[in-house]
């Protein structure tokens, strides 16, 4: 392969590469940081002295939807799961520094505890929720 060629592939992995990346890395920036106002979307039985877990999803990615049967069968056990929707709900995505979904985040007391980018099998979910 000659240098024009060579040039070409590593443009093309850095251009797929550094979104990725910073998706990734955004949202661990947040752990530690204080929360934009969510009480609106807050189920009436969600125990706010609890951890809430917010879930942020997309109609339109494929993870999301393989993701999104699991969520819902855990919400039936934890009412302190919250599903928000970036497509309808953008401004709440950004004010959690959410660049990318799926997403879920643990929160207390507005403050970002952790934070998890990417599909989840259930048994990950399950740990993520109750370590």
């Amino acid at each position: 392969m000659d240098n024009t060629g060579l040039s070409i592939l590593l443009i093309v992995a850095v251009v797929f590469t550094v979104p990725y990346l910073f998706t990734r890395f955004s949202s661990r920036r947040a752990i530690g940081k204080a929360t934009p106002s969510f009480e609106q979307l807050l189920p009436e039985d969600a125990d706010i002295n609890k951890t809430l877990y917010l879930y942020f999803m997309s109609d339109n990615c494929p993870m999301c939807s393989s993701m999104s049967s699991l969520i819902k069968e855990l919400q039936t056990l934890n009412p302190n799961i919250i599903t928000i929707n970036v497509d309808k709900m953008s401004d709440h995505a950004r004010g959690f520094y959410v660049f990318g979904t799926p997403t879920l985040l643990a929160v207390k007391n507005n403050t970002i505890l952790k934070a998890k980018l990417g599909s989840l099998s259930k048994k990950k979910l399950k740990y993520f929720i109750d370590s």
